[in-house]
C-alpha cells in the first residue's frame, strides 16, 4: 500500500478552495490527468457518488463516494475500479489562515494496486502527479478567487 500527504498554499477564501474540490464535474477543466468526470446526488447534500475517467498510469475508470464538511474537507473512498485498484481513499483538508483570504490545503491518499506495480510508477505519481495536480488545484482556486473579487 502506498500513501502520501502533500500542502499547498492557496490564495483563496475557504469556500472558494472548497468549492474548487467539491465540484468534481469540473475537474476535466483544470485537471490534466481527469479525462471525465459525472456526479450524482448522493442521500444528503454533503454525499456524492463520483465517476471518472481518469489517467494513472493508464486510463481508467473509477468510482468513488464523496462527503464533505462545507469549507474544512472532503474525503472520499474507492466504490469501483476493483479490476485496478484494491484500495483509493484519501482526502482534502482546508485550513483557513488569519487573513480569511488565504487557505494552506493538505492533500492525503492511499491506494493499492491490484496487480503488483513497479517502485518507479508508484514514485511518478507521488513525487510528479500529485505535485501537479496540487498547483492545478492552486491555479483554479486563485482564478476563481479573482474572478469573485472583480465582481465586486
Amino acid at each position: 500500500m502506498a500513501e502520501t500527504r502533500a500542502e499547498i498554499e492557496i490564495h483563496a477564501s475557504p469556500g472558494i478552495v472548497y468549492n474548487t474540490l467539491w465540484d468534481v464535474a469540473r475537474y476535466p477543466a483544470f485537471l490534466t490527468d481527469v479525462i471525465d468526470a459525472h456526479v450524482t446526488a448522493g442521500a444528503t447534500a454533503q454525499l456524492q457518488r463520483v465517476h471518472q475517467h481518469v489517467r494513472i498510469v493508464r486510463a481508467v475508470h473509477l468510482s468513488f463516494e464523496m462527503d464533505g464538511d462545507p469549507t474544512s474537507f472532503i474525503q472520499w473512498r474507492l466504490t469501483d475500479g476493483a479490476e485496478y485498484l484494491a484500495v483509493h481513499e484519501g482526502s482534502w483538508v482546508v485550513e483557513p489562515r488569519l487573513d480569511g483570504r488565504t487557505c494552506g490545503v493538505v492533500y492525503r491518499v492511499r491506494f493499492e494496486f491490484v496487480a503488483a506495480v513497479p517502485e518507479a510508477v508508484i514514485r511518478r505519481l507521488v513525487d510528479f502527479t500529485v505535485p501537479t495536480m496540487l498547483r492545478q488545484v492552486k491555479a483554479q482556486a486563485e482564478f476563481m478567487a479573482r474572478k469573485a473579487e472583480a465582481m465586486f
